[in-house]
């Protein structure tokens, strides 16, 4: 996973802000020739993560960043976040079948090749499209955007322009952290609620937002911070895995309705085991998330989190 460069404490001047996140935005980018000249998940994977911090980046400090290109621009990240995402869900599908094909019957491995093959031919289209929105979009031309705009200072806010009492970068950063560890919190009750029927998306994205605010604004506490992350870190992969075993077996759930309609047993039955396996694997994550979230409430981070990032305010 990409790791983030924290916004540090001396970027309380609104100018150095705005170069800490054209830095981010830059090193996010760079990752760009590597995704397009080379077919290694891996790669897809950083830029996946780097552009979305780099998305969260811009819509947790949106109050406080000057003119409507921001938003502009953030929509346009949010654009190429999107085709990135569809590449590594295509990764993971076509290696996660790889794995299981192996496990299954000799009879069902040309209906799973079959299907492997469709996965690629998707993630060629996906590839092709990030590579038309990168191309189109440019980064250049974005960056220049991103380059005229400017942080409106702590006493000024971008609607009404009225002077408010100075706030510094640690009061900013504690307010989003704290909005976003209430967001998780609630989320989270989608653990305790029959969580084997019901999507996780929610909780991954809201855990997501704690974790890359939290990194983000990491230097603005003297104390130690990384016990939060590293938590965070380890839910939130367990989480993306539960949805992505959600989204692939809505796909051979598709598929064996398909092949019920048109009586192809042979196709039905290989994805009736492919269910089998995938919701056993999704069942393997879902108790992996369960005993994080477990451990997180046990050790009762929420409370030490607050307590971090609201002393010496």
């Amino acid at each position: 996973m990409a790791r983030s460069v924290p916004i540090t404490t001396h970027y309380e001047n609104a100018n150095r802000l705005h170069l800490a996140l054209l830095k981010r935005f830059d090193e996010t980018f760079a990752l760009s020739h590597k995704v397009l000249r080379r077919t290694d998940p891996a790669n897809v994977q950083l830029m996946s993560s780097a552009v979305r911090r780099l998305y969260l980046a811009f819509r947790d400090l949106k109050p406080f960043i000057g003119d409507q290109s921001v938003s502009n621009t953030a929509i346009k990240i949010r654009g190429i976040a999107d085709a990135l995402g569809e590449i590594r869900y295509q990764d993971m599908a076509i290696l996660a079948l790889e794995e299981v094909a192996p496990q299954t019957p000799r009879q069902f491995a040309q209906t799973i090749q079959q299907f492997i093959e469709t996965r690629k031919k998707i993630r060629r289209r996906s590839r092709q499209l990030l590579e038309r929105v990168l191309v189109t979009l440019g980064k250049i031309i974005v960056r220049a955007e991103f380059e005229k705009t400017g942080i409106v200072t702590a006493h000024e806010t971008r609607i009404t322009r009225r002077r408010r009492p100075a706030s510094s970068l640690k009061n900013l950063a504690a307010s989003i952290i704290q909005s976003h560890l209430s967001e998780f919190e609630k989320c989270s009750t989608l653990l305790n609620e029959s969580p084997q029927f019901m999507s996780l998306v929610a909780m991954d994205s809201a855990t997501q937002r704690l974790l890359y605010a939290i990194e983000l604004f990491s230097d603005c506490w003297t104390s130690n911070v990384q016990l939060f992350s590293r938590s965070l870190t380890n839910l939130q992969r367990a989480l993306t895995k539960v949805s992505d075993c959600d989204t692939l077996i809505k796909e051979i759930r598709r598929e064996i309705l398909e092949s019920k309609k048109t009586g192809l047993q042979g196709t039905r039955r290989t994805f009736v085991v492919l269910f089998a396996q995938f919701s056993e694997l999704r069942n393997f994550h879902l108790d992996e998330s369960l005993a994080l979230w477990n451990a997180w409430e046990s050790d009762q981070l929420s409370s030490q989190l607050r307590k971090t990032i609201t002393r010496s305010i």
